[in-house]
């Protein structure tokens, strides 16, 4: 059981570190069309646009998720809150980031500058949230709840057989 929680939790960790790979192959092409008054636009739209590829992933694994655990025959004790601990469970790495980069302040400006930079390719697909929320310590914090939150709305979706899309998608 406890494997198998981890194994689960680790698939939406692995979901966002994809988003957060491809993301960083291909911000090269958003700097390059970029010039200095538009970068954070251009930055913030781009970051939206793989949030939205990432929540796709990260919701729908969770509603197959909780489709299997339904299934009385694998005895997994399915509860309609557990997606959220799941997505809580795979965010812990980014909320050690987000301690790390309000605890660790350099006297250096450029080594400070390359820390946040580091931490905002890393929170990579959620960085329009860390700008909206005002690009505070506690916005990464913030920002980190979002994954818990597609990743229990996906795990519900399973469980009580709700499809959002089924409609718009001709399914009945």
């Amino acid at each position: 059981m406890k494997k198998y929680f981890i194994k689960t939790a680790s698939k939406i960790l692995i979901d966002y570190v994809t988003t957060v790979f491809l993301f960083s192959i291909f911000s090269i092409s958003v700097l390059v069309i970029a010039n200095q008054n538009t970068a954070r636009a251009w930055w913030i739209g781009y970051s939206l646009v793989w949030f939205i590829m990432l929540m796709m992933m990260v919701y729908s694994r969770m509603k197959q998720v909780a489709q299997k655990e339904v299934i009385p025959q694998y005895d997994l004790h399915p509860f309609p809150l557990k997606g959220f601990v799941y997505g809580l469970t795979a965010m812990i790495p980014h909320f050690i980031v987000a301690f790390l980069n309000s605890v660790l302040v350099f006297k250096n400006e450029i080594l400070n500058g390359r820390k946040l930079l580091v931490v905002k390719i890393f929170f990579g697909p959620l960085h329009a949230f860390v700008e909206l929320t005002g690009d505070t310590p506690l916005s990464f914090y913030l920002v980190c709840l979002v994954i818990p939150i597609i990743a229990g709305a996906g795990y519900l979706g399973g469980y009580y057989g709700i499809y959002p899309f089924a409609r718009m998608l001709g399914k009945s």
